[in-house]
């Protein structure tokens, strides 16, 4: 599978995000339900600009969680992770946690059987949740930073929580301006949710809708 990922640089709109495909990454500002969605660096190799990701030997990006309230994320590629510091809008990134099988950094993602991360999400409200998304499961995590981390719910089937109709998905961010909310990609579509953590999550967009066609940034980035 063609690694996806996603990495908003700010919780306002309008949002620098950092898309991943495969080899490529671009760098893209928008503002959700405007005209507004601007390429502002690429597509390249995100080897060129990262070399975190090339040191640690990455080829593709499947999912990357945000550390919140710094800019530190986790990025996941195949059964290992690494989690790096960035400088929004430059190059300067330094691994701050060195790449890892992810089994053993994440004893919560062994103990639900993740080998692989398909999405994570930082639980709105919340500084040291995450959802984590593994074929067509789900998981919620407790953790800190560098420290531990600890299986709070499921695996359970993604349908059962998350609706839309994707039985998988290939990434899941927040949407600027509403954490509350986000947007699902899975194949060529994509859903927004708003997200209610201890009760049912509710369904925004009318079904689900085509990527192409609404995301001029990644149309034109030839991401879909």
């Amino acid at each position: 599978m063609v690694g996806r990922a996603a990495l908003n640089t700010s919780s306002t709109a309008p949002c620098l995000t950092y898309w991943f495909k495969g080899s490529q990454y671009f760098q893209y500002k928008w503002t959700p339900a405007t005209a507004q969605h601007d390429i502002i660096h690429g597509p390249v190799d995100f080897a060129n600009d990262w070399g975190t990701l090339k040191q640690a030997g990455f080829t593709q990006i499947d999912a990357i969680l945000p550390i919140p309230s710094s800019n530190r994320a986790y990025f996941f590629s195949g059964s290992q992770y690494i989690r790096i510091q960035y400088e929004v809008g430059s190059p300067n990134d330094v691994v701050v946690g060195p790449a890892k099988a992810i089994h053993s950094g994440w004893g919560s993602l062994k103990e639900a059987g993740f080998g692989h991360i398909d999405g994570a999400l930082i639980v709105p409200g919340k500084t040291d949740e995450a959802y984590f998304f593994c074929g067509e499961q789900y998981a919620r995590v407790w953790f800190q930073e560098a420290k531990g981390n600890e299986l709070r719910e499921g695996p359970l089937p993604i349908e059962s929580k998350w609706p839309g109709g994707f039985r998988s998905i290939e990434t899941i961010i927040p949407r600027p301006g509403n954490e509350q909310n986000a947007y699902i990609f899975s194949g060529s579509k994509y859903t927004q949710v708003q997200i209610v953590p201890d009760g049912t999550n509710q369904l925004v967009s009318d079904g689900q809708r085509d990527v192409a066609s609404n995301w001029t940034g990644l149309r034109l980035a030839r991401f879909y």
